[in-house]
């Protein structure tokens, strides 16, 4: 999983960057027709990144069994509706203008570029990614860990500072392990009203 997501990412930093930094050289649009079809590109990239995380093996066809999951089918029309209605009517709530058919076809090719890029993220041997990963990890886990320890500390004392708060207020109270509702014993007939 771990793997999928750092090369998804990779790859979608590099596509988002290139059209945004070195677009304006090899694209002849205005800059905000070029913000319009970043945005765009970046909409369809997560739309195709719903198709490669769909599995989390190693195993290649991406499109098993997809006919028989609705939620993904429903989820995928309501996003590809959303978008297509945004680009078209979203001007004034997106910061974006509308975009013509040429610059729709390269949002979408360089957006489903992901899905060839997920088959060689998949084909990556996992055991170069956990050394990879262990690598260049290092230095994040080693910054991590005191931060989380100190927040966890922090979290304690004010954990510590509610529960205080919380026993002294129902100081009467009968529960069962740790069930965060509480019991309320009752004699008499509860179902009459009578008690």
């Amino acid at each position: 999983m771990w793997k999928m997501i750092i090369g998804q990412a990779i790859f979608q930093i590099i596509a988002t960057f290139v059209l945004h930094f070195a677009g304006p050289q090899f694209l002849p649009y205005p800059e905000n027709e070029m913000r319009s079809m970043i945005f765009n590109m970046f909409v369809w990239l997560q739309i195709f990144n719903q198709y490669n995380n769909r599995r989390l093996d190693n195993k290649l066809n991406i499109f098993v069994g997809i006919h028989r999951n609705y939620y993904f089918i429903a989820m995928n029309v309501i996003m590809v509706s959303a978008q297509v209605l945004i680009a078209m009517y979203g001007s004034t709530a997106f910061s974006i203008v509308r975009i013509d058919g040429n610059q729709w076809a390269i949002s979408v090719t360089v957006a489903v570029l992901c899905v060839p890029w997920g088959c060689a993220v998949r084909l990556f041997p996992d055991r170069w990614f956990e050394v990879g990963a262990k690598f260049f990890g290092k230095p994040f886990v080693v910054a991590y860990r005191p931060c989380s320890r100190l927040w966890r500390r922090i979290g304690g004392l004010r954990k510590k500072k509610a529960d205080d708060a919380a026993s002294e207020e129902s100081a009467g109270y009968v529960g069962r392990g740790k069930s965060p509702v509480e019991t309320v014993r009752a004699s008499g007939d509860v179902e009459k009203g009578v008690l």
